[in-house]
């Protein structure tokens, strides 16, 4: 064989091993964890009105208490988060309306928020979520942060985060 036929037919060969970006696979990835080890008080004098364990960071006490929530910043991928979410436990006997803010980003590169009231019914749950559902994607930072105002008996069972992460050919 010519020396440029054998090229021709190496750079075929090649060329076929490593997919395209085009071709390339993409996966939803999930990132999330308990409230209890996520969020924390805003202030010193929340604390005392929260209770933290496990699966859970509770208002306890007589007033509203507000805590604030942070994900890890996913590194594995330039990708920013398309939703992020939380779910909140209502321990009252009696409907309470809440208040959570989304915070995208972070101090040194400024944020974007994102607040939103709902319902939470007698002794119920609710997953909340800001992204495709609520008209706030895209979110054009990878920081996702929380901050709620919880009334007495409510409680974040969990924050979490959605991405797309591309993970080669299929």
């Amino acid at each position: 064989m010519r020396p440029i036929v054998c090229l021709a037919i190496a750079v075929a060969t090649v060329s076929t091993a490593f997919p395209s970006s085009a071709d390339a696979a993409t996966i939803v990835r999930r990132m999330l964890e308990n409230g209890g080890s996520a969020c924390t008080g805003a202030l010193p004098t929340y604390e005392g009105a929260l209770r933290k364990r496990p699966q859970a960071i509770a208002n306890e006490g007589t007033t509203t208490a507000f805590v604030t929530c942070s994900l890890a910043i996913n590194e594995l991928d330039a990708s920013a988060p398309h939703l992020a979410y939380l779910r909140l436990l209502n321990n009252n006997a009696v409907p309470v309306s809440v208040t959570c803010t989304f915070v995208n980003g972070a101090q040194w590169q400024g944020s974007e928020f994102f607040p939103m009231t709902l319902e939470l019914s007698a002794n119920g749950s609710r997953n909340w979520q800001w992204g495709v559902v609520s008209g706030t994607e895209p979110f054009p930072k990878r920081q996702v942060n929380f901050s709620c105002a919880l009334p007495p008996g409510i409680a974040v069972a969990f924050v979490g985060q959605e991405f797309r992460q591309e993970i080669g050919a299929p």
